[in-house]
């Protein structure tokens, strides 16, 4: 976990200035004790501003702390697939070969009243998980697919 500027694009997604601090949180998860899936979370200081401290205490799920201590709900998403080559960091975290591709889901969250509270990424390697997809309304509130800058 570290707190930093956003870039321009999730500056853009979250409604917030470049000058507005995040905190950028990394995740490895694991299935079978075998590395699975990178999570990474972009969240606004200024909505979460002890979350450097709360996620001692995160033992479960991010957004379950996020709505017990912080009050940020996920109400509603937008997320993107692709599926990409990922980048020898990400390779090592997934303890995958090279020119092994990933599906990467670059997401935003919402809470009630329509506060973008999350810019998230997630990695799974492409071989290892099947997606199913479903939805009912559409804000197209994310930016398109080819989104590159997801950096703080």
């Amino acid at each position: 976990m570290r707190r930093g500027l956003p870039s321009a694009d999730v500056a853009h997604a979250l409604q917030i200035g470049s000058d507005a601090e995040v905190w950028r949180l990394r995740r490895q998860r694991m299935i079978d004790g075998q590395p699975a899936v990178v999570e990474t979370s972009i969240i606004p200081v200024a909505l979460a501003p002890e979350l450097d401290r709360l996620v001692n205490r995160l033992g479960g799920s991010l957004y379950d702390l996020l709505a017990r201590e912080c009050g940020l709900e996920d109400e509603y998403e937008e997320q993107y697939l692709e599926v990409v080559m990922p980048a020898q960091q990400e390779r090592r975290l997934l303890s995958i070969p090279p020119r092994t591709q990933v599906v990467r889901i670059r997401g935003l969250s919402m809470d009630k009243s329509g506060t973008p509270f999350d810019c998230f990424e997630q990695l799974y390697p492409a071989t290892e998980f099947a997606f199913a997809i479903s939805g009912s309304t559409s804000r197209h509130l994310f930016p398109t697919p080819g989104f590159q800058d997801w950096d703080v």
